[in-house]
């Protein structure tokens, strides 16, 4: 992929980072006793949470699958803290396992804000120029493949299959139940991290190929949390 790349989806993570902070200065000082009382509070509220979906999905709810699930999420979020935020913000920061949990003082909420803005005008100025590399390719395809591909997003993929020198593409949108299907005309493999079935549609890319026909990308987000990139070179889109 060009445009929409993993580091490029990363970044929108790390853009959104700030509307998902408290700001509360007790977090100026390392406490156990703060953070148990903080990971208590947002464990509380995501379970509630989980329990509201059980209940209008018409499922049971299970207290103690919830608590594994907050703690993997937590793991998570400590890790991609760790990861993501520059050097000179960590250490402003007095226990960084607070901050996984949402919450910072003041001051390193005013930091990590200027940065994920950073963050969110790298992505909006890609996202900008894919939009305008794409124009012709969208002309090029015809209304009613462009109107399939709208769907794509957040939908799940079936499969991804080579059929001779086509390749067919099956996937459940997300506001449909009904599958859908493209078929990838002359499609030749060019970009490929496994198997994309059951994985969910993070972005596309469509663009027109400099010796004829198109680039077709897909990123993808596995269960797992990984992603998945996708390439074809091929002639065409049909239905």
């Amino acid at each position: 992929m060009r445009y929409f790349t993993k580091e490029w989806y990363n970044d929108t993570l790390i853009a959104d980072m700030c509307f998902q902070l408290r700001k509360n200065e007790s977090a100026a000082v390392f406490s156990e006793r703060f953070f148990e009382k903080l990971y208590a509070v947002e464990e509380h509220a995501y379970a509630k949470y989980v329990k509201r979906n059980a209940k209008a999905a018409k499922q049971s709810f299970d207290k103690e699958a919830a608590a594994r699930e907050f703690a993997e999420n937590y793991k998570e979020n400590l890790e991609f803290v760790k990861a993501n935020l520059p050097s000179e913000i960590l250490e402003c920061v007095k226990d960084v396992r607070i901050l996984a949990l949402g919450t910072a003082t003041n001051d390193v909420a005013m930091q990590i804000t200027r940065f994920c803005g950073k963050k969110n005008r790298l992505c909006e100025a890609i996202l900008r120029e894919y939009n305008n590399a794409s124009e012709q390719a969208d002309e090029r395809i015809g209304g009613a493949v462009a109107k399939c591909l709208l769907s794509l997003t957040g939908a799940e993929i079936v499969s991804l299959e080579q059929n001779g020198e086509n390749a067919t593409f099956i996937f459940n949108p997300a506001e449909s139940a009904e599958a859908k299907a493209l078929i990838l005309e002359n499609a030749a493999l060019t970009e490929s991290d496994g198997s994309l079935s059951g994985a969910a549609v993070v972005k596309y890319e469509l663009l027109t190929a400099e010796e004829g026909g198109f680039e077709f990308s897909i990123l993808a987000l596995n269960n797992d949390s990984s992603l998945l990139c996708v390439s074809y070179k091929i002639s065409g889109i049909s239905l």
